[in-house]
């Protein structure tokens, strides 16, 4: 998977209304990635605000990283279609199985009739949904949106 790249002065229609810089934190990230490339980029963006990542690149991985320190994860930011095993919505689901309130962001490069939005139950769950690709201010912004939407 390829990401163009995005010019500077290029912004999201949200960042241009909004005009907020991106937040940062403490917390720590569990990141569920299939693509390496991908996985490397996401960790590169959200360490620099302070965030802990943890990495897995697949829904089995992302279990065992959870065994070695549930208490500790803040956030799941997970792929949606990851090869065979668990997909980001199944990983989700055994992850919030373990801990309700756990914050969830969806990330996906494929179009909404190939992965099937299912908006009410992003709305049921207070997940987020980001395309892929996204720039790092989008990712931050709903990184922080997600988080401090606890229940």
């Amino acid at each position: 998977m390829f990401f163009p790249a995005i010019p500077v002065s290029a912004t999201s229609n949200a960042e241009q209304q909004t005009g907020s810089k991106p937040l940062g934190g403490t917390e720590t990230i569990l990141l569920v990635e299939d693509d390496l490339a991908v996985r490397l980029v996401t960790r590169r963006a959200l360490e620099p605000y302070g965030y802990k990542v943890c990495e897995a690149n697949s829904g089995e991985q992302a279990l065992e990283v959870w065994g070695r320190q549930p208490g500790e994860i803040a956030l799941l930011l997970t792929d949606i279609v990851m090869p065979g095993g668990l997909n980001g919505r199944e990983l989700a689901e055994q992850l919030r199985s373990r801990k309700t309130d756990l914050p969830v962001v969806f990330m996906s490069g494929y179009s909404a009739d190939v992965i099937g939005h299912d908006n009410e139950f992003l709305v049921r769950t207070r997940s987020y949904l980001i395309n892929k690709p996204c720039t790092t201010t989008v990712l931050l912004q709903t990184v922080r949106k997600c988080l401090d939407r606890k229940h």
